[in-house]
C-alpha cells in the first residue's frame, strides 16, 4: 500500500476479515493435526485460533455487518493449506517444521498487512486503534510461536528430529 493506492476503508476492512477467516480455519486444522504429535503445540495453535475468532467479531462489527460474505471471503476459503499428501496428523518432523513455518510466516503476513493499515489510515481514529491492536496480537503471537517450535526443538523431540526442525 502506498499513498496512490491506498485502499478504501471497506477494502482494508474486507481484507483484514478474510486474513483472520483463513487463519481461523488454517490454525483449527494444524491444531488437529499436532494433537498426537506434539499437544503443546496444538493447545497453542487452538489459542490463536480462538483469539482470531475475537479478531474477525471486532472487525465484523466494526464492519457493521453480521453476516460478512465478500470475495475476499471466498478466496480465503479456497487456500490450500496442505502440509503432508500422506497423513492428516503430523506424523514427523518434517511435516511438524513446515507447519510451523507456514504459520509464523501467515502471522508475519499478517502483522505487516495490520501495520500497514495503521500507517495508511486517515481520520478514523477508532480504526487505527483496532488495527494497531492488531497488529500487537500478531507480533505477540508471532513471538509466541517462535518460541513454541525454539522449546519444541531443544526438549520436545529427538536430536534429530530437533535437528530437522532447525
Amino acid at each position: 500500500m502506498n499513498m496512490l493506492t491506498r485502499p478504501s476503508m471497506p477494502e482494508t476492512i474486507d481484507k483484514a476479515i478474510a486474513i483472520e477467516t483463513s487463519h481461523i480455519k488454517r490454525y483449527r486444522k494444524w491444531s488437529l493435526r499436532f494433537r498426537t504429535f506434539a499437544p503443546e503445540l496444538a493447545v497453542i495453535l487452538q489459542a490463536q485460533a480462538d483469539e482470531m475468532e475475537e479478531h474477525r467479531e471486532l472487525l465484523t462489527q466494526y464492519a457493521g455487518k453480521s453476516m460478512y460474505e465478500t470475495v475476499a471471503f471466498h478466496e480465503a476459503n479456497r487456500e490450500d493449506d496442505t502440509i503432508s499428501d500422506r497423513h492428516f496428523f503430523i506424523v514427523d518432523t518434517r511435516s511438524a517444521k513446515d507447519a510451523l513455518a507456514k504459520a509464523i510466516v501467515l502471522k508475519k503476513e499478517a502483522r505487516d498487512f495490520y501495520k500497514e493499515c495503521t500507517i495508511n489510515e486517515l481520520g478514523d481514529s477508532s480504526l487505527i486503534n483496532l488495527y494497531s491492536n492488531l497488529f500487537t496480537s500478531k507480533e505477540i503471537h508471532t513471538q509466541i510461536l517462535v518460541e513454541a517450535k525454539d522449546r519444541f526443538r531443544a526438549r520436545g523431540c529427538s536430536t534429530e528430529q530437533a535437528e530437522a526442525l532447525g
